[in-house]
């Protein structure tokens, strides 16, 4: 898996470089919206005593920044006309979501855990957007910063940190489709991620797997056209 890590961001970096080369508009933007977010752990039997089963996920929000570069929309184009741009997004958003643990003992006895999880994170991404007309998609790979969590337990009133249960870093991979204006877009789009994101919980190995769902809306507000880049395709007088 890391090997093909390593594939995909180069990839990204070449799509950057070949983007920042020819660019000629570059645009900076604002966006926030809403998150559904879900940890999964990757086996259900950690032993013969524990089993561990994924929750329902828990509603979240963010914002952030944005920065596009490609060329102008304008470009006369015979065909399908498919533009693309590179887009950098950086957001901090709050998430989290619930894990089931049923213990057993020796005498057949079991015991039953619900666990809710709360995490603040940034969400990194350089990611290849295509245009067909007002249709946009998006993919790329993501990077994804835990800068707290916290777990309240049932029965228990007291919040409680599990900063150890969550790698601090991690890296992803998003996807998503969306309507884009003149100056704002919709889109949604599907985070998961690529490496370890849970590191283990309550001092028992296991792998944590996390998906996030985001509904944004992000806005423009401000554009620079760099005029003719002969080093463009695109380019025209």
């Amino acid at each position: 898996m890391k090997k093909y890590i390593r594939y995909f961001i180069l990839l990204a970096f070449l799509v950057f470089l070949n983007h920042a080369l020819n660019a000629q508009i570059y645009d900076i933007g604002v966006f926030g919206g809403v998150s559904y977010n879900k940890l999964i752990p990757e086996k259900n039997t950690i032993s013969n005593t524990l089993f561990i089963r994924d929750g329902i996920g828990k509603p979240g929000v963010f914002i952030g920044m944005n920065y596009a570069i490609g060329p102008p929309k304008d470009q006369p184009k015979k065909g399908l006309d498919i533009k693309s741009k590179l887009l950098v997004e950086a957001s901090y958003g709050k998430g989290g979501s619930y894990m089931t643990f049923t213990y057993s003992n020796p005498n057949g006895n079991k015991k039953t855990t619900e666990i809710e999880y709360t995490f603040y994170r940034g969400d990194y991404s350089a990611k290849l957007a295509l245009g067909l007309k007002k249709f946009q998609f998006v993919i790329g790979p993501t990077v994804t910063n835990i800068f707290y969590s916290g777990m309240d337990i049932s029965g228990v009133d007291k919040t409680r940190s599990a900063t150890g249960d969550f790698a601090s870093i991690s890296i992803g991979y998003e996807l998503g489709v969306g309507i884009e204006g003149d100056a704002a877009n919709i889109s949604l789009r599907y985070q998961r991620n690529a490496s370890d994101f849970g590191q283990r919980f309550m001092a028992t190995p296991a792998k944590i797997n996390n998906y996030q769902i985001r509904l944004m809306l992000a806005y423009r507000i401000y554009r620079k056209h760099n005029g003719i880049n002969r080093r463009s395709i695109n380019w025209h007088k």
